[in-house]
Order: C-alpha cells, then sequence, then structure tokens
C-alpha cells in the first residue's frame, strides 16, 4: 500500500488516492501480518485468493450525518481490477468499484456492534465477447465487550462476513457462490 489521505474536504468528506486495500467487509483491508489470527479466512480467500481486493485508485468517505448520533460512514472506491481471483487480474481492461457502508454503535459501557455491507463489481477478462462481470456483495458484523475494569485482560471479540458472488462466464452463464 502507499496513498496519499485528504482529510480537509467540507461535509464530512475524506479522500484517499493511490494504491490501497479496498475497504470491503471487516477482513479485506487488514494487512496480514495485523490479523488477530494466523491465516486469511477460507471464503476471503476463496472470493479474492491469498492477497486482499486492493488496486491503484481513489476512494471517498463520507460520515453520514442523522438525527440518531449514530457513527455511519459511506464508501466509494474506483480502483484497477487487478484482482487475480473474481475480477479480471492480468487481462484488466477496466475499473472495479467498491461500495462500503458501516454503522458503529454502543450497545452499553462494556460492549458495542458495527455492521457493514460491501458491494463490487467490475469486468472479469473471461471470454472474449461483451463485458462479462462480477458482482461481490458482503454483510459484515462485529461485536466486542471488553469490561471496564478488566478489559486489558479479558475482552471478547466476534466477527462474521457472508460473502455472495455472481460471475459471469464465457458461455453467457453466471457463477454464483456465497460462503460466511
Amino acid at each position: 500500500e502507499g496513498y496519499f489521505t485528504y482529510t480537509a474536504l467540507p461535509y464530512s468528506l475524506q479522500a484517499r488516492f493511490g494504491k490501497f486495500y479496498s475497504i470491503f467487509g471487516k477482513v479485506n483491508p487488514i494487512h496480514t501480518h495485523a490479523l488477530p489470527w494466523v491465516d486469511r479466512p477460507l471464503v476471503i480467500t476463496k472470493f479474492f485468493g491469498d492477497e486482499p481486493l486492493s488496486d491503484t485508485g481513489g476512494e471517498l468517505s463520507w460520515l453520514v450525518p442523522n438525527p440518531w448520533d449514530q457513527y455511519i460512514q459511506l464508501t466509494q472506491s474506483v480502483q484497477g481490477n487487478g484482482n487475480e481471483a473474481d475480477f479480471a487480474g492480468s487481462h484488466s481492461n477496466g475499473l472495479m468499484y467498491v461500495t462500503h457502508l458501516k454503522n458503529f454503535f454502543d450497545l452499553s459501557d462494556t460492549s458495542t456492534a458495527e455492521l457493514g455491507g460491501s458491494f463490487a463489481t467490475g469486468t472479469n477478462g473471461s471470454g472474449n465477447s461483451g463485458n462479462p462481470e462480477t458482482n461481490v456483495e458482503g454483510l459484515d458484523f462485529t461485536y466486542k465487550w471488553r469490561p471496564e475494569k478488566e478489559g486489558l485482560y479479558k475482552s471478547v471479540t466476534w466477527m462474521n462476513e457472508l460473502l455472495f458472488n455472481q460471475k459471469d462466464q464465457p458461455s453467457g452463464k453466471a457463477v454464483d457462490a456465497y460462503g460466511w
């Protein structure tokens, strides 16, 4: 990764330009060495390959104002679609569009929850005619509990992601997949 982040935009906007991991779900944006477990989850590697969904491009994030005073963030990125597993890879001649919406809220003084939804679309490079596409949708949920006095040594994080995929094939049919 190598990118510039610009935070001085109006209307609670933030921009990022360069090569970066796409904000798709919870696990994709995390570097492998920073994961709280040894390997990337199998469903993530089946959908995106050994490397996270990433490429060169631009991203715009918006903290959505709302009457509930909740943390709601909407992120839209436009990147190259060089991911070999689901998108065009070395046959890349188009762009990949990734959208992520997340809502973070406190459940109590000791617990929080985060709910997110992601969508990625782009050409996949299969076949010679038309523009075969891949669409990937994701839902993620994270619950964290950390007691006030013992939080340094005792805590629980429960994280889930559910992914759906529709990938056009040269035959004209789409291959659908899902995983959790």
